[in-house]
């Protein structure tokens, strides 16, 4: 029997989130062997709703507030780099797990900032 595993999908309406993790892996993982329960979270929220649909999986307000409220495992990081060492920094704050798009920062300030 496998681990269920909670993941938070933040970006999920961007290219990459949808097309290359989401509907490239993702939602393949879920319906395999692995107890992978998926989360959404992105900035259109129309968007959002479309997919969630599509695939029978949750959507969670913004990644702030799942961060926050929510108890996942994984945090898979795909959207506005520009905002993501702040989210990084608040998921491993919180004890998530985090797997994330490149870059990691887009200078080497807010690269050091995130531990």
């Amino acid at each position: 029997m496998s681990q269920h595993l909670r993941l938070l999908l933040n970006g999920a309406t961007g290219r990459m989130g949808q097309k290359r993790h989401l509907e490239g892996a993702l939602v393949e993982l879920a319906a395999s062997e692995f107890d992978l329960e998926i989360f959404l979270v992105g900035r259109n929220p129309e968007k959002l709703g479309e997919i969630s649909r599509k695939y029978g999986l949750s959507v969670s307000g913004t990644a702030e507030e799942a961060l926050t409220q929510g108890s996942f495992d994984l945090f898979f990081e795909c959207s506005n780099p520009l905002v993501r060492p702040n989210l990084l920094e608040q998921a491993m704050r919180a004890g998530i797990g985090v797997y994330t798009e490149k870059p990691l920062a887009l200078s080497l300030e807010d690269r050091k900032s995130t531990r």
